[in-house]
């Protein structure tokens, strides 16, 4: 069935009975999401903290995507088939993060005993996603299936979002008191990334949901804030990724990603067709900007001082 009280989409996603803050919310933090877990992984694919991070990039990105199908799509059935993968990715981004934090902290790989722990958590998640215990029913009306959740899954999911966030603090705070200073720095740093992208993220979809049921508002576009801590997570990668070579990422592929991250900020001007989308790119890309340049300063200065180093122990061997 086909919901006709909507226009059907053009090239899949673009249609202009949205809500304005759709493609601004979506597109700039599911490529960001990519393009810094596609460049973390390529610099050294063999190191699990890059795999763990280009994972939870692409869950991400996949949950944004489809996110994005069922907002701007009006066949039943495509939606009920993609809605049945929207809370598994959910749960997926909630666990990997966790094992992201632990090799992280640890600089190692977690126990067996963790993984199946975290296997036994996703476990309900597989196998009653394709269930009338996730969907019961679609709601040809209002194109959307949110009277038809099943609250018990609903509340699992969740669930997993709210463990993430208190396992990760948690891990953060243990490993914080024992940690040499510059270290404490980034685990400050990327727990703020990583708690702030959480919260945001799983507080907002679940109020947009929650408050759609039960009718307080009349769609879940509240949703689209919370995506906003994905780019500002990755902003505080990319920041450990120049301050503290965190991830194996050389300095020069560091000055490489700020560059791309502002061409990509200003990229968005070319499907914008809105004043207020024009204001928000601006404000965006003036901050994306200011943040490269004194990123690419801090990068000049510390191999300013490396190279004087390095000149210093010559003169001294030489001596």
């Amino acid at each position: 069935m086909i919901c006709n009280l909507f226009p059907e989409p053009t090239y899949l996603f673009f249609t202009s009975d949205i809500p304005d803050l759709l493609y601004y919310s979506h597109i700039p933090a599911t490529i960001v999401a990519l393009l810094i877990g596609f460049f973390v992984f390529l610099n050294a694919p063999k190191l699990l903290l890059n795999r763990l991070l280009f994972i939870i990039s692409i869950c991400f990105s996949l949950w944004t995507l489809s996110n994005l199908f069922l907002w701007t799509n009006t066949h039943s059935d495509s939606l009920l088939f993609v809605w049945t993968f929207y809370e598994v990715l959910f749960s997926f981004i909630s666990i990997f993060s966790i094992y992201f934090i632990y090799v992280f902290l640890d600089k190692n790989d977690i126990s067996i005993f963790i993984k199946s722990i975290f296997f036994v958590l996703l476990t309900p998640v597989l196998i009653f996603a394709p269930t009338y215990l996730n969907l019961g029913g679609f709601d040809i009306t209002n194109c959307d299936a949110f009277l038809f959740e099943g609250p018990i899954y609903k509340l699992y999911y969740v669930s997993l979002g709210v463990l993430s966030m208190l396992w990760i603090l948690i891990l953060l705070i243990l490993r914080y008191r024992d940690a040499v200073h510059e270290f404490k720095i980034q685990i400050i740093l990327m727990g703020a990334g990583i708690e702030f992208f959480l919260f945001s993220f799983f507080t907002l979809v679940f109020l947009a949901s929650y408050l759609t049921n039960i009718g307080v508002l009349q769609d879940s576009s509240l949703e689209f804030y919370g995506l906003f801590g994905m780019v500002f997570f990755m902003g505080v990668l990319a920041y450990l990724i120049v301050k503290f070579k965190a991830f194996n990422v050389k300095l020069l592929g560091a000055q490489v990603l700020v560059v791309a991250l502002v061409i990509l900020v200003g990229s968005q001007y070319f499907f914008i067709s809105n004043v207020t989308g024009f204001a928000l790119t601006g404000v965006t890309l003036a901050l994306a900007i200011g943040f490269g340049y004194f990123l690419i300063k801090s990068i000049k200065k510390e191999a300013q001082q490396l190279e004087e180093i390095q000149e210093l122990a010559v003169s001294l061997e030489k001596a």
